[in-house]
C-alpha cells in the first residue's frame, strides 16, 4: 500500500513528519538514488538515503506494542526538550525499532 514518504519514514521512527518534510525541501533525502519530492508516494520497498547515508526500512509487518503509563505531573510528553526537563521517555523502556 502506497503512502507519502514522510509518513512512512515517520511511522518507522526516523523522525517527525515535519522534520522529514524539511529534509525533502532541503534536498537531503533520496529515494532510489534520486532526490525525493514533497507528497511523493512510496510503498516501503525503495532504498532511502539521508545525506548519502542509507536509512534502513523494514518491509515486514511488526505487531504493535501498547504501553500503559501513569505520568507524574512533573514530566513532559515530548521527545526533545530544549530546557532539559524530565520527559516520559526517560522512564519508559526502550522499544525495538523506534
Amino acid at each position: 500500500m502506497a503512502e507519502r514518504v514522510h509518513k512512512l519514514l515517520s511511522a518507522l521512527g526516523h523522525g517527525s513528519r515535519r522534520e522529514i518534510e524539511g529534509w525533502i525541501r532541503d534536498g537531503r533525502l533520496t529515494v532510489n538514488g534520486r532526490v525525493a519530492t514533497l507528497g511523493e508516494s512510496v510503498d516501503g520497498t525503495e532504498q532511502f538515503s539521508l545525506d548519502n547515508r542509507r536509512l534502513f526500512v523494514r518491509t515486514q509487518d511488526t505487531p504493535h506494542q501498547h504501553l500503559m503509563y501513569h505520568k507524574p505531573g512533573d514530566e513532559l510528553v515530548s521527545r526533545k526538550d530544549p530546557e532539559g526537563r524530565k520527559t516520559v521517555f526517560t522512564a519508559l523502556p526502550r522499544l525495538k525499532g523506534r
